[in-house]
């Protein structure tokens, strides 16, 4: 008999979300996962309402608790007490489950104290899409964190299947005695053409906040633009989040800066090509995140020049050689990396964006999903 599959994630699942929004829309829609089982559930949730929602097959079902009271506590027990409700209602002794929580901070604390974690019908799986406390360092007081970390690897230990986004989260848990099998992000590679850029268009697509190192990138924008000219040289930055205001009034300081905010899925396919070069500076530090993002993959899919920190998230990629590095958390050296992207686009190598396609090929989404199917049997 077939198994079915219930995801935790605690997202409205509003297309434009972020990568784990990207994934459970990619995930959910692969003909081998949907053939795979006899039904899917997803359990989200409405913490910020959302009129859009991510387009799933027929036979996929979505709970979201959207009768949140007021938020007197931490959203992760209004969420866990809603998994456990959700689960209680579906679960059935006679069925076999893989669930997956996906994550290891909300998501994980609602499964395990669910009291359908050992359950010995329920294969417990955790995809760990980041380093959490790296995440957590942005809102949580130093010395939360490291009874956040004792508390999350507790979980963890009880799985019985854990898979990491990328070698440096998994090398990351393996240090603290959690092991893990590495299944990186996978993006649809032929869903992204080749840049066309006549021009030198820099891009930075995803969320405006400080672990993602656009504080950094502010910074690097505003020296360039008041110490460089430049002709044809833009700046294009998408997405939202904590410092979007910083980035508005950046925008409203240059010509050649162009602020768009958050967009769709379809918004961000048709501006990809319209770059040629892209900034992906996520820190890696004491805040900072961890796996391979879609946003890197699909820049490579459409051939654009990368600049990112020289650090363990981004010299995992295949491809990785290409890329311009720059020491992480360093103007100076972001901006030598800068203005070399620039010389190099400007001698119109072709090579380098056909180079950079065929990379991104090794995560094409078949890829990670015959990953997943192999590591589950």
């Amino acid at each position: 008999m077939k198994k079915k599959l219930i995801i935790l994630l605690a997202s409205n699942l509003d297309p434009s979300g972020g990568g784990r929004e990207t994934w459970i829309a990619n995930f959910l829609n692969d003909e081998r996962i949907i053939k795979r089982y006899h039904s899917i559930t997803v359990i989200g949730s409405d913490v910020i309402k959302s009129d859009k929602q991510i387009s799933f097959p027929d036979n996929v079902i979505v709970f979201k608790d959207i009768n949140r009271p007021k938020k007197f506590f931490p959203g992760v027990f209004y969420y866990a007490s809603f998994v456990r409700k959700t689960l209680k209602a579906i679960y059935n002794p006679s069925d076999s489950f893989d669930i997956i929580s996906c994550g290891s901070w909300g998501e994980s604390i609602a499964f395990y104290f669910s009291s359908y974690f050992k359950k010995s019908n329920v294969n417990s799986i955790c995809w760990l899409r980041s380093i959490i406390v790296k995440e957590l360092a942005r809102i949580y007081p130093r010395f939360m964190l490291s009874i956040c970390q004792k508390l999350e690897c507790f979980i963890l230990a009880k799985y019985n299947v854990l898979i990491a986004n990328g070698n440096d989260t998994s090398n990351y848990y393996s240090k603290l005695k959690i092991d893990s099998v590495v299944i990186a992000n996978g993006i649809q590679t032929k869903d992204f053409p080749l840049n066309n850029c006549k021009n030198v268009q820099f891009q930075y697509i995803g969320r405006v906040s400080k672990e993602k190192g656009v504080l950094f990138l502010i910074k690097a924008i505003e020296e360039l633009n008041n110490t460089c000219t430049y002709d044809n040289v833009f700046f294009t930055v998408i997405g939202d989040g904590p410092n979007s205001n910083d980035m508005k009034h950046l925008s409203s300081q240059f010509d050649n800066v162009h602020y768009k905010g958050a967009l769709s899925p379809v918004g961000v396919k048709f501006e990809l090509p319209q770059a040629n070069i892209s900034f992906h500076l996520t820190l890696s530090k004491d805040i900072g995140g961890g796996g391979v993002s879609h946003s890197l993959l699909e820049a490579m899919a459409t051939g654009q020049r990368i600049i990112c920190w020289n650090n363990d998230i981004f010299n995992q990629v295949k491809g990785a050689d290409l890329f311009y590095k720059a020491e992480e958390g360093n103007v100076q050296s972001l901006i030598e990396q800068v203005k070399l992207a620039i010389k190099d686009t400007n001698k119109m190598d072709l090579q380098y964006s056909k180079e950079m396609k065929d990379f991104s090929l090794n995560y094409d989404f078949s890829v990670h999903v015959k990953k997943f199917c192999e590591l589950l049997g």
